[in-house]
């Protein structure tokens, strides 16, 4: 195995994430940012 992989699987695993992310926040942003976060 190259040295890279590792990284590689790191990067798409995290870009795979951010764009789960984004698209769940997209679907109503606002009420799932307050659900989530924890009370100030």
């Amino acid at each position: 195995m190259r040295d890279d992989t590792d990284a590689t699987h790191t990067l798409d695993a995290q870009l795979t994430e951010s764009a789960e992310l984004a698209h769940v926040m997209g679907s109503d942003e606002r009420d799932c940012v307050e659900r989530h976060r924890p009370p100030v």
